[in-house]
């Protein structure tokens, strides 16, 4: 039973980080929002599916953490991994919310392909402040650190306090392996024929509420399996004769990295 209500705690606290993204997200855009507060609350409510993928994305490590650690480590490996997951997640999040803010897309697959040209990148957000947006990484880490300590130290019954030895582990094991269906049955969004996608949450006419419903991650890890995306009906142009193209307008070797339209 312990290590059930340790998998209710894992369930509950994944979903209140994405509830805590949603939040920061509408927070950082305010103004942006022009319908009625109803039409706002309605983002958590048409973006539970995707929550709930990405609370099974979430469970999943867990159980073969569980499942791979020895017995003595188990407790020590729990912290540690949920600790590098906060702080990457919350640094993914607050990056998302730059992006957001200058190409009003969220982070997915060809947002991160970016990276691969790293000086048009950084020509594109040279005016981006590092100062704000470290306390933002600051500010979500220290709100997900406060709610794993009320759900996961402080709570006497979670996996903190399980009295671990052989037997629990194997019990354990089976458990884990039991729920492990229930992650993958919240990662494909339910029974229904067509698996979850991004058009599960869109409900509003206002592109901004439809994103703000779908959850970043989830959305983040679909676009590298979405297929349609790598089939693209358009021709593109040879990168050396696009980078001929574009040398001009670039001016790199420059301090401010600022784009020159005319020579």
């Amino acid at each position: 039973m312990t290590l059930l209500r340790s998998y209710a705690h894992t369930v509950l606290f994944w979903y209140l980080f994405a509830c805590i993204d949603r939040v920061f997200f509408v927070a950082s855009f305010w103004s942006k929002y022009t319908l009625s507060i109803i039409d706002l609350l309605q983002t958590f409510i048409h973006g539970l599916r995707t929550d709930m993928a990405f609370v099974g994305y979430m469970s999943i490590i867990y159980i073969i953490v569980y499942c791979i650690t020895p017995i003595v480590y188990v407790k020590k490996i729990h912290k540690i991994v949920t600790s590098v997951i906060v702080v990457l997640l919350s640094i993914f999040l607050v990056v998302n919310i730059e992006l957001y803010t200058n190409w009003s897309a969220k982070i997915n697959k060809e947002a991160l392909s970016m990276l691969a040209h790293i000086h048009e990148l950084a020509a594109s957000s040279s005016h981006i402040r590092v100062l704000p947006v470290v306390c933002k990484c600051l500010i979500v880490i220290g709100v997900e650190g406060v709610l794993y300590c009320l759900l996961f130290l402080r709570n006497k019954k979670t996996i903190h306090k399980l009295n671990v030895d052989w037997r629990t582990k194997i019990k354990g094991s089976i458990v884990a392996l039991l729920l492990l269906s229930t992650s993958v049955l919240a990662i494909r969004g339910g029974w229904q024929l067509t698996p979850l996608n991004p058009s599960f949450a869109y409900f509003s006419t206002v592109s901004i509420y439809n994103h703000t419903a779908v959850n970043t991650v989830w959305n983040a890890v679909f676009s590298f399996f979405d297929k349609e995306l790598d089939n693209y009906p358009y021709e593109f142009l040879p990168l050396q004769e696009t980078k001929d193209i574009s040398a001009p307008f670039l001016r790199l070797n420059t301090p401010s990295n600022s784009f020159s339209l005319v020579d």
